[in-house]
């Protein structure tokens, strides 16, 4: 795998930091798509950049790559982690890194110092691979295709319950799932073309398929207080939710970036 040059890293370092640390708070001009800042650097689950703390980590084709930055004006280079495979996605969880490959999934822990440490891999079938995390579960999608080089779109989840030996619990078929997001017990998946599907997580090993919003293309999400914020081809849309006593999901609209 070609190494990466000093000005890709130096542009995909200053886009990272610039957005992460806030400088893209009023998305716009409008207040209505004002994001918080985020100490732990939220984004969606396609991000190939994190921040935990005062540490940045950036995923490169086949590296890892941590900086420091508690001081924003003058980050430090920490290391970098040659990865075997090829990489896709970062998801950042408590003191954890969650790597999603098109191989599986990488865990490394951030505890000291800000440097990752390697603890497990979890290895699947070769595809595309967004991950998210929640409590002692990992939820990843696989999306098959031609440039995903096999047939299989499925929803995996995976017990990370202990952390050095993952294992998959169960996976449900899916059409073409591209990011996923997890808000209280709510996930969701985003398929594009094929709309949201949105589960249960009451039962997070075993998540409960509630609905499509089949009106809703996105190919990302980003969850927040309010809802979620939604990403897609044509632009990004903000929607929030409620929940009656029988866990009946009406979606509500609040507003759009076209």
């Amino acid at each position: 795998m070609k190494k990466m040059n000093q000005k890709y890293l130096r542009v995909l370092f200053y886009t990272g930091l610039w957005c992460l640390l806030g400088a893209c708070s009023d998305v716009g001009g409008s207040d209505e798509f004002a994001l918080a800042q985020n100490p732990q650097g939220q984004g969606g689950s396609l991000a190939r950049m994190s921040i935990q703390g005062n540490f940045l980590h950036i995923v490169g084709p086949s590296e890892l790559i941590s900086y420091d930055v508690s001081q924003a004006q003058d980050p430090k280079f920490i290391n970098t982690h040659k990865l075997e495979h090829e990489i896709e996605t970062i998801f950042p969880y408590e003191n954890r890194l969650f790597i999603g490959t098109t191989t599986g999934m990488y865990i490394y822990e951030t505890s000291t110092g800000g440097v990752p440490q390697f603890i497990s891999f979890y290895e699947h079938i070769y595809s595309c691979d967004p991950v998210v995390v929640k409590g002692d579960y990992a939820y990843a999608t696989l999306r098959g295709g031609s440039t995903c080089r096999n047939g299989f779109s499925r929803l995996e989840v995976i017990d990370i319950s202990h952390v050095e030996s993952p294992f998959m619990v169960t996976n449900y078929g899916m059409f073409e799932p591209y990011g996923l997001g997890v808000r209280d017990t709510l996930l969701v998946v985003c398929e594009k073309e094929y709309g949201l599907k949105y589960y249960d997580l009451r039962d997070p090993a075993y998540p409960q398929e509630l609905g499509t919003l089949s009106s809703l293309k996105a190919i990302d999400v980003i969850p927040q207080d309010f809802g979620f914020i939604f990403t897609g081809e044509s632009g990004i849309d903000q929607y929030t939710y409620q929940v009656d006593s029988l866990n009946r999901f009406e979606w509500e609209w609040l507003s759009s970036i076209r």
